[in-house]
This record gives structure tokens, C-alpha cells and sequence, in this order.
């Protein structure tokens, strides 16, 4: 993951969030609560989120509460870079994090 740009880590990380394919096979009531992938992809994310487009920055945001990693410390460093680029933002990276925000309330205790 250090060979790839941050676009590319981006996009690699919101294909896997798409297919969401689970590492091992659990009840769908402990599904909530295990990550859909062992590749630890929030610690390249975090490294590079400086280089973030507001676009890939809403991708990967999106992707990290789909496969449920990096928790809310990764949420709120993404959310806070996206309210610095906020005028940036294209309507369908806006539509992703409102997504992402509505989906994460009950996965990082926010109810």
C-alpha cells in the first residue's frame, strides 16, 4: 500500500467496500460488530490524508464505515478534513458522506 497514490488507495478500498466480503462466517447478529475485512487499509489512509481529494477523502470515509474499520477516530479526521474542503465537495461525495454519517450512528455509538 506504500506503492500506491492516494487515489489509488482510495479506489481500491471503496471496490472492496462495495463487494463487502466477510473474512469468516458469523451469525448475521454478530455481523454489526466484526469488520468486513483483516487489511488494516484505516492506518494507509490515515498517513495519507493530507493528499486526499474532497471526493476521495468522502470515498474513503464511506468505505471505512462500510467495512467498519477505523472507528471514530478515523471518522472524525475524516469528517474534519472534509469540513475544511467542504466548498470542494461534488454533490455525489456529499450524498457519500451523508450516507457514511447516517450509516455510522449506530456502528460507533452515536444513538
Amino acid at each position: 500500500s506504500e506503492f500506491l497514490s492516494a487515489r489509488d488507495l482510495t479506489l481500491v478500498v471503496h471496490g472492496l467496500a462495495r463487494h463487502r466480503a466477510p473474512v469468516q462466517q458469523v451469525s448475521s447478529k454478530d455481523l454489526a460488530k466484526v469488520p468486513l475485512t483483516s487489511w488494516p487499509f484505516e492506518e494507509y489512509l490515515s498517513r495519507r490524508i493530507r493528499e486526499f481529494s474532497p471526493q476521495g477523502l468522502a470515498m474513503a470515509l464511506h468505505a471505512s464505515i462500510k467495512l467498519r474499520r477505523g472507528g471514530a477516530e478515523l471518522f472524525e479526521s475524516f469528517a474534519s478534513r472534509l469540513r475544511l474542503r467542504r466548498k470542494e465537495l461534488q454533490p455525489p461525495g456529499l450524498a457519500l458522506v451523508f450516507s457514511s454519517a447516517a450509516e455510522a450512528v449506530p456502528s460507533l455509538g452515536m444513538e
